[in-house]
């Protein structure tokens, strides 16, 4: 309409996109009702999208405002929960450290009183024997490791520590006449590290007491310092030379590499062998053998990954801390095999198994007096304990016996499906027909033979036959282990 007033409108006037109402009404001077006013008045509905959409100061502040503190919030948050995270670790540290220091204090307030007594009586032994220059030169090893003693300093050096692990085997040897060596690791920073006064000492005591004391001058003690990862290690070296005075400590390694190197160099005829070293296994160093013509011995710090495959293969091994009377057996059953070769065999066997992606184990090693057989988990029917050995009754009709006890095969074969139905027997769940309700529970087998079931076994083993779980293959998992990472090389005299 021609008569309708034009109206144009800066756009600059706008501060932010958004939909706005333009109210055009004329300037009327005098006065009228504003429903009248409203005749003439037109409202119109604008929209407006800005490129950039500009703030006042005032808003800018309050915006600057609203994000700082909603930053000093959140900051103030995390500071709140870092600090008490702080405190409670603080907190348990400082009690581990107190715990640790009242181990510590209890273990001097026994060592004190029993190095002294020891100290004297080799004193006495000396004057005894009239050997007055050993017996002044033993006093002034005392005298300086009596000073240590009473220090209440508690930690000291590893260079010091040394010294008086040197002061205290040269007091011993005085009395006893065998030979030691102390050795340290060239990346070893001796005089910055620091340790507990007197921490190796009884230690070391214990390797000179039950150790060589009664060899005399055939005696040897080593001790080596060596640090691995973030951990700093003393071996000391006595065991073998009381217990198997027929074996030979010729090498000893820390790492898979050096293992190689040793056992390339001087071909032992035995090998101690730790399943975990670091990252890498003692699997990996018979890996990296071309040959493997020499014994393994096992050792690892508890039932971990490797240990069922070493089973299966029936090599020995050791737990740690090591039991003197298993170490004895395990190289007597050493030395009875050497001529044989049956180590190799089992290696083999062993390094097989390792080679599947997934350790599925289909074959057990059976150690017999005069051979090894290697049986298919499927052809073994049942076991049966005879006291300490155990029966193994197979497919083909044939009875082996193996000088090991049942627990240990049930331990072994349970992953296997196998079934502990009673104390004395252990079933392979292929070969069992019915469940028979007389006497309170019997399983019949193919073979037309009858196992009891005992009460405590009985709804485990119905469960098990229910569920038709029969899994004939064995894995196994990976654990970290912190202990002593080493080998052994044993020279047979």
């Amino acid at each position: 309409n021609a008569y309708l007033p034009h109206t144009s409108i800066d756009k600059n006037i706008f501060k932010k996109s958004g939909d706005y109402e333009v109210i055009i009404q004329p300037l009327i001077r005098w006065n009228i009702s504003s429903k009248e006013r409203e005749k003439y008045v037109t409202r119109h509905t604008l929209s407006i999208t800005l490129e950039e959409e500009t703030y006042t100061k005032k808003e800018l502040f309050i915006y600057t405002l609203i994000v700082a503190f909603s930053i000093g919030l959140v900051f103030l948050a995390i500071l709140y929960f870092i600090k008490r995270r702080n405190k409670k670790t603080l907190s348990e540290k400082e009690q581990q450290r107190n715990m640790a220091k009242l181990q510590l204090n209890s273990v001097r307030s026994q060592l004190n009183p029993h190095f002294m007594f020891n100290a004297l009586a080799g004193i006495q032994n000396l004057m005894n024997k009239n050997q007055i220059d050993s017996a002044n030169k033993y006093l002034a090893k005392f005298a300086r490791l009596t000073r240590n003693v009473l220090n209440d300093k508690e930690l000291v050096s590893l260079s010091q520590e040394k010294t008086l692990l040197d002061d205290y085997l040269q007091m011993e040897q005085l009395r006893f006449g065998f030979e030691y060596e102390i050795n340290s690791s060239e990346n070893l920073d001796l005089d910055n590290i620091e340790i507990p006064s007197m921490l190796l000492q009884p230690f070391v005591e214990n390797a000179v007491k039950h150790g060589i004391s009664q060899k005399s001058t055939d005696g040897k003690i080593i001790i080596t310092f060596f640090n691995y990862a973030n951990d700093l290690i003393l071996t000391v070296s006595a065991l073998l030379e009381k217990h198997c005075p027929q074996v030979t400590v010729i090498a000893t390694a820390q790492n898979v590499s050096d293992g190689v190197n040793a056992i390339e160099k001087h071909s032992p005829h035995l090998v101690f062998l730790d399943i975990q070293m670091g990252e890498q296994t003692g699997f990996d160093l018979l890996k990296l053998l071309p040959t493997r013509n020499f014994e393994v011995i096992f050792v690892t710090a508890y039932d971990q990954y490797g240990i069922q495959a070493v089973k299966f293969a029936a090599l020995d091994y050791l737990l740690k801390p090591i039991d003197i009377e298993e170490l004895v057996n395990a190289v007597n059953k050493t030395e009875s095999k050497l001529a044989t070769q049956m180590q190799n065999l089992q290696l083999d066997f062993l390094m097989q198994q390792l080679k599947k992606p997934e350790i599925n184990a289909t074959k057990i090693a059976l150690q017999m007096q005069s051979e090894i057989r290697y049986i298919t988990l499927s052809e073994i029917i049942r076991c049966e304990a005879d006291n300490t050995y155990t029966f193994f009754f197979l497919a083909n009709g044939e009875k082996i016996l193996v000088s090991k006890s049942l627990k240990e095969y049930a331990d072994l074969l349970r992953p296997s499906g196998f079934l502990r139905t009673h104390q004395s027997h252990l079933v392979n769940p292929k070969y069992v027909k019915s469940w028979l309700k007389e006497d309170g529970g019997i399983l019949l087998l193919t073979s037309g033979e009858k196992i009891p079931v005992s009460r405590p076994n009985k709804e485990t083993v119905k469960l098990a036959l229910q569920m038709s779980i029969y899994t004939y293959e064995v894995s196994f998992t990976s654990y970290s282990v912190s202990a002593y990472h080493y080998i052994y090389l044993i020279l047979h005299h």
